[in-house]
């Protein structure tokens, strides 16, 4: 059975002649997204894998003029649905890696102000991309071991949030998607373009995502309100980096990505303990609160505990699982100094800066 309430969010935003639903292969087989497709008699579906590619978005590019599209799933499906979006809305018809350039993409929105017709909407599936409540989206290029970022202030995306679906995560992607809105929420105050709100979003944020990996590592049942508190964390910490964007620790994730293909919520929180650490002295004054609200008496206790929650939550195992040693990730120093995200951190950094995060993070959990 249907959720009214989605027929209804559905029905009131789609006003065009055609829905294509853009999802995964693992949520196309489940009942819920069945029900959508039965439902509303669609035909057009566009499977999307995690860390979609250039070339994938390349081969998937269609006209979809008076067309509402359904982004259905996590964040790689809602990154995906908002590029498509954009280069229906503004008929783009040029090179594809050109839009990876924000200049290029402003300067096209400014050509381009008579846009056709086409609607987005979202239904997370995920509790920690965020991607519904920022600009950004990623791609990755696998060819050229790059990660590519679009960035518009034009896309126009209506989300709604069914528990229902936030539920059939498997356990792996629910700490996965933990860490993820965690790191989103750190990464905003240790931050060069934090601000008052920013600050105030991130720390509601970060108290909810360590209250849920709390309770994952004591091995307790989540019941409903956990679920809404993690819907409310990723929406605060999305709505902090679209302020902020991200910074060290994000800079560090990419190549681990991109070589072993971890997911990006693991590829992300497994720095986090040395990250915290290592601008610790930068940020005291906006973490006092984290640290009341957790329980924790110093900052060096609230690192410690990050360090014991991706230990215990499994999130270590499943990282480790893709990695084979962390040993292997020193080949990929280098790559991890993205100078984009990087230049964020409030506290600059060098590529001896890295080498010593990623020792630091083997011997946490050595």
């Amino acid at each position: 059975m249907i959720n009214e309430k989605l027929i209804n969010f559905i029905k009131n935003h789609h006003n065009q002649k055609q829905i294509s639903l853009v999802t995964c292969k693992t949520l196309l087989n489940k009942q819920y997204v069945k029900n959508i497709v039965d439902y509303f008699n669609i035909e057009n579906i566009i499977i999307v894998p995690s860390n979609p590619s250039l070339k994938f978005l390349k081969n998937n590019i269609i006209n979809l003029e008076n067309t509402t599209i359904l982004a259905t799933g996590g964040g790689s499906v809602i990154d995906f649905s908002k590029i498509i979006y954009w280069l229906s809305k503004y008929q783009f018809n040029g090179e594809i890696e050109k839009i990876f350039n924000h200049k290029n993409t402003y300067e096209y929105e400014s050509e381009k102000s008579n846009s056709h017709a086409c609607t987005l909407l979202a239904i997370p599936s995920t509790t920690g991309t965020g991607s519904e409540s920022t600009k950004f989206s990623t791609i990755w290029d696998t060819e050229d071991k790059k990660k590519l970022s679009f960035e518009s202030g034009k896309i126009q995306l209506s989300s709604f949030y069914d528990i229902n679906l936030v539920k059939l995560q498997t356990k792996q992607l629910l700490i996965s998607s933990c860490f993820d809105s965690l790191s989103h929420g750190l990464e905003s105050i240790w931050n060069i373009n934090k601000t008052p709100i920013s600050i105030r979003l991130s720390i509601e944020s970060v108290y909810l995502n360590i209250k849920i990996l709390r309770k994952i590592s004591k091995k307790e049942n989540l019941n409903y309100t956990d679920y809404e508190d993690l819907i409310r964390a990723t929406t605060l910490s999305g709505r902090a980096i679209a302020i902020t964007k991200t910074a060290l620790s994000h800079s560090i994730s990419y190549p681990i990505t991109l070589k072993y293909g971890t997911s990006h919520g693991l590829s992300v929180g497994f720095s986090l303990p040395a990250v915290f650490n290592f601008n610790k002295d930068y940020i005291k004054d906006d973490i006092k609160e984290i640290m009341i609200l957790t329980d924790n008496r110093y900052v060096e206790d609230l690192i410690y505990e990050l360090k014991l929650l991706f230990i215990e939550t499994q999130a270590l195992d499943f990282f480790n699982e893709s990695i084979d040693s962390i040993d292997n990730l020193f080949g990929c120093i280098n790559e991890m100094n993205n100078p984009d995200r990087v230049h964020n951190n409030i506290r600059p950094v060098s590529l001896n800066d890295i080498s010593e995060i990623i020792s630091s993070s083997s011997s946490y959990y050595c």
